[in-house]
């Protein structure tokens, strides 16, 4: 329905009231039906329905599309009485100059009222009832409570209470008769911006540091540390004893970060094997007059586990004196399964034992939330039944993009001398009746309402 044809509906509202399909948006409409907002679909993004108590008239002159052409002013009329009164000139119409804060003004519902910020509030705005026009009214003149001292609420999506912070989930939830911004802290893993720290998650709605980085490099002959700014720093090391892994040479020393290994101190005899303690150590064979350990290959360890290893056992039975056999690490032993969703790994009977889960509720009922082993907290939209906390909204479902919405609760008396709504803050349909004197019934009949009826008109 085009912007004009709609504001006619405002002055054919009887009509309107029995002809729903020509203007029965005025009875459920919210902010977004006349702001033409792209892209908000009638629901909070914390699953909470965008409507409210009567019908808001919040739009501005820059988002009326006037008519090409224009035979008088009421062509241009666009409804919004504090932007001032449009006029038609040459067949084109001209904006009005807007009134002042604190200016009086009439419109549908509102029949007495008053500019601020372009808007036309009640007069009543401030009085602790929600009248109609009004989305809320808490009687105080604290800005953002969960309801403005315009009588609007302080939030209507979630992107408005967008706070930047990523450890927290931000919802505009209702509370009471009215709406506010909360910040539910998460758990998700994070970026505490600390190279020296990894596994970071957040915790208390901030990203806390998660285990040391141990900037392990396994050189013997560097000094392993960490700054915060550059993070691992393995510096070598000038000097300093090490071990070449060949007990035949000593002293094996640090040298630019490397381990030079000393003088030959096994002279070969019986081709070394006087040296030969342990084959699980290696084997020491006679090269160039000097007997030379080659380091045991190791057991297979594809089949290892966090608390399970395959190691090297000596065994004189057997033909190569040693074996490979899966060995329990001590119970109490720190390990680490792999995944960001859990911390304070034990090994307990063989298994690496998280001592915590990662909680990953992040607060809305329109999200099955899970832990990615390697990505961390995962929250799935569904679409679920769900509860949006609105009694003028029933039979609420997810709607699939963590959003809940419900279809209006159906306000009508059949009467059409009453504009008919739903009311939040009282969780009741209401009736407020239209003014005596406003043409009612057929055309011809010369019928008007008094005290909210369609009776024969009287001479005022």
């Amino acid at each position: 329905m085009k912007t004009y044809q709609r504001i006619a509906c405002l002055f054919l509202l009887p009509a309107c009231l029995l002809a729903a399909s020509g203007c029965g948006w005025l009875l459920g409409m919210n902010r977004s039906d006349l702001t033409g907002d792209a892209g908000n679909d009638l629901t909070d993004a914390d699953g909470e329905t965008d409507r409210v108590d009567a019908p808001d008239l919040d739009i501005t002159a820059d988002e009326f599309e006037f008519p090409s052409q224009c035979d008088s002013d009421e062509d241009c009329d666009n409804g919004i009485p504090c932007d001032g009164k449009e006029t038609c000139v040459d067949e084109h119409c001209q904006v009005g100059t807007p009134l002042g804060d604190g200016d009086p003004c009439t419109i549908f519902v509102i029949v007495n009222g008053f500019c601020q910020d372009g808007l036309c509030i009640p007069l009543s705005c401030g009085d602790g009832t929600t009248d109609p026009g009004e989305e809320c009214d808490d009687g105080n003149d604290v800005q953002d409570d969960g309801c403005r001292t315009n009588c609007y609420f302080s939030c209507n999506f979630n992107v408005e209470c967008e706070d930047e912070e990523p450890c927290t989930t931000d919802l505009c939830q209702v509370q009471g008769n009215s709406r506010l911004c909360v910040h539910f802290p998460n758990h998700d893993t994070c970026n505490d911006a600390d190279a020296c720290t990894v596994r970071d998650r957040c915790q208390d709605g901030t990203c806390s540091g998660g285990l040391p980085n141990p900037c392990d490099d396994d050189e013997q002959c560097t000094a392993d540390s960490c700054e915060p700014p550059t993070g691992c720093v393995n510096e070598a090391m000038e000097e300093g004893a090490c071990s070449d892994g060949n007990s035949c040479t000593g002293p094996d020393t640090c040298q630019a970060g490397g381990c030079v290994p000393g003088g030959n101190t096994c002279p070969c005899t019986d081709n070394c094997s006087t040296y030969n303690d342990n084959p699980c150590n290696g084997t020491f064979t006679c090269t160039d007059g000097t007997c030379r350990l080659t380091p045991f290959e190791g057991c297979d360890d594809s089949g290892d586990t966090p608390c399970e290893k395959n190691r090297c056992v000596d065994d004189d039975e057997v033909p190569d004196g040693y074996r490979c056999e899966m060995q329990t690490e001590p119970e109490g032993a720190a390990c680490d399964d792999g995944s960001v969703c859990t911390s304070g790994e034990t090994c307990v009977a063989g298994i690496c034992t998280p001592a915590e889960e990662l909680d990953c509720d992040d607060g809305n009922p329109c999200t099955e939330d899970t832990c990615n082993a390697v990505s961390g907290c995962q929250h799935g939209n569904t679409i679920d039944e769900c509860s949006d906390g609105l009694f003028c909204t029933m039979l609420d479902q997810c709607d699939g993009n963590g959003n809940c919405s419900g279809e209006d609760r159906p306000c009508f008396d059949t009467e059409e001398c009453t504009i008919d709504f739903c009311d939040e803050g009282t969780d009741a349909c209401d009736y407020q009746a239209q003014r005596d004197f406003t043409p009612c019934g057929e055309e011809g009949q010369n019928y008007c309402c008094k005290t909210g009826i369609c009776q024969p008109c009287e001479t005022p």
